[in-house]
């Protein structure tokens, strides 16, 4: 497996534009800068077409201002509680969501359970990627 390139191999922070080298000021400044670029989002979002290049787009506006690769579909295999999406089938396994997303009409329609901590599921997409997780490097320094 390749060595992850996003973080500082002494602080463990992901390398950011910003030059922030403590958790501290790293998690205040990100969170300050995503929850800004959200809103901007959601007043000019980026032009739907509902595929790998638009979440792609999407990642990159909410995390262009503090990293580089943002909007890149990442190299290395990352982990929370679950290993994500392994990085050699992202591309595929975003055409074969997407595809059923669309089948599904995109979940327009459906009711929306907020509050849940889980996205709405499409009965038809594969089960080896979850659809809410960001093809890049999240932006988070764990």
């Amino acid at each position: 497996m390749p060595e992850d390139p996003y973080p500082d191999p002494v602080t463990g922070i992901l390398l950011n534009k910003l030059g922030l080298g403590t958790v501290g000021e790293f998690e205040s400044a990100e969170r300050e800068i995503t929850h800004a670029a959200l809103i901007l989002l959601r007043e000019s979002p980026v032009s739907p077409t509902y595929d790998l290049p638009h979440l792609c787009a999407i990642h990159q506006r909410i995390f262009g201002d503090l990293y580089e690769w943002a909007g890149q579909v990442r190299t290395v295999a990352i982990a929370k509680a679950n290993l994500f999406c392994l990085p050699q089938y992202i591309e595929s396994s975003s055409a074969d969501i997407f595809r059923a997303l669309r089948g599904e009409n995109f979940l327009r329609g459906r009711e929306r359970r907020l509050g849940c901590g889980q996205p709405p599921r499409c009965r038809s997409a594969p089960a080896r990627c979850d659809p809410a997780e960001t093809p890049g490097r999240h932006g988070h320094h764990h």
